[in-house]
Formats: C-alpha cells, sequence, structure tokens
C-alpha cells in the first residue's frame, strides 16, 4: 500500500537491510480518472488519483532517497499529459504535471550527490488502467497498442544508459508512437535548469 508510510518504511528497511542502496528506481503506481470536464469530475476522484499519482509518489522518494548513491537513477513515470492538456484530462493531467515538477526538484535537490532523476512519458501502453480510462468505443484502440512488455523491452536499455547529462530532463521512451491527442497543447522541453 503505497499511500502508507509505515509499510513504505517496513518495505525500504528490507531493501536496505537486502541490497544496500538502489540502483534504478522507477515510480510507476498511477491512475486514472474516467474522461470529463473538469467541473464534472467527483471529488473523490481528485482525492484519489492526487493520492496515487502524486502523494503515493512523493513518500517512495521520501523513504527511498536515503538509499540512493552516486549514479543511481530515478525515475519518475509521467505522460504526455504531464506536457500538455487536453478537453476531459484536467484531474489526471494535473497530477502528471505534479510528477513533472517533483522530477525537476529532485533532480535539482540531488545533483550534488549526483544522482540521476528525470521524468518519462511511456507513450500508449495497453495497461488496466488504460482500458478503463477509455469507452467502449475506444477499446479495440487500446488492445491494439503495445503492451507492457514490448514497453520494458525499450525502456530497461534506454533507462539504464542515462547519465548526469540527462538529469532533470523529461524524456520519452524510444518507440512511443505519435501523440494521437491532436488538440493537445505542447510544453516544450527545457534545459534542466532552465528555471534556476
Amino acid at each position: 500500500d503505497l499511500s502508507s508510510s509505515l509499510e513504505l518504511q517496513s518495505w525500504f528497511g528490507e531493501l536496505k537491510n537486502d541490497w544496500d542502496w538502489i540502483d534504478l528506481l522507477v515510480a510507476n503506481a498511477g491512475t486514472m480518472p474516467s474522461p470529463a470536464k473538469l467541473w464534472e469530475i467527483p471529488c473523490e476522484d481528485w482525492q484519489k488519483t492526487l493520492q496515487v499519482n502524486v502523494l503515493s509518489t512523493s513518500q517512495v522518494l521520501r523513504h527511498s532517497v536515503p538509499l540512493l548513491k552516486q549514479g543511481s537513477i530515478v525515475v519518475l513515470i509521467s505522460s504526455r499529459y504531464g506536457r500538455t492538456v487536453a478537453s476531459g484530462m484536467s484531474c489526471y493531467s494535473a497530477t502528471k504535471w505534479a510528477t513533472e515538477a517533483l522530477a525537476k526538484t529532485l533532480a535539482l535537490e540531488l545533483q550534488k550527490e549526483k544522482v540521476v532523476v528525470v521524468s518519462l512519458d511511456p507513450g500508449v501502453v495497453n495497461t488496466q488502467m488504460l482500458q478503463q480510462s477509455c469507452g467502449p468505443q475506444e477499446l479495440e484502440w487500446c488492445h491494439k497498442q503495445r503492451g507492457p512488455e514490448d514497453f520494458a523491452a525499450d525502456a530497461g536499455p534506454f533507462l539504464l544508459s542515462l547519465s548526469m547529462a540527462d538529469t532533470g530532463r523529461n524524456l520519452t521512451v524510444p518507440g512511443c508512437p505519435p501523440s494521437s491527442f491532436q488538440t493537445a497543447v505542447a510544453y516544450k522541453d527545457r534545459p534542466a535548469w532552465a528555471n534556476g
């Protein structure tokens, strides 16, 4: 349960006993409510999405940072919605913009320790979360997207190749198909330390 600080503390304590440190941390927990206009999204959907996508991620980082060492890599799974906006996606998008901010802030704070921190847009991956967020007419499209295994095959070597030259960047995994959301407004990636 990522929302339980005590469970996370116990899990990271076991990890420290078994391994001493973390070489690669991928924070991939996420939830996406059904698409709706901003004013139509129930408060419960906002709370759940913020809890899973932002607060749980911050708790994982809180417990994992002491186990990072020079050369460790931290990847926060974001989304194209953390870099764009689209009608019906305000709740999910807001939490993924927050994920982008967490990644940039952590990269800045761990720069002296030479820990690589990036956000990663996985692109469209056929997961249960994607299928639950799609309407019946989009389900066939969901099933045609690459699966988690294909994503892992593309992402694994790419993530392990990251260096301090990448820290603070918004990255997209190789093999990511072009955006199917033509109405989105792009947020242009800036150099890692463009804003101070």
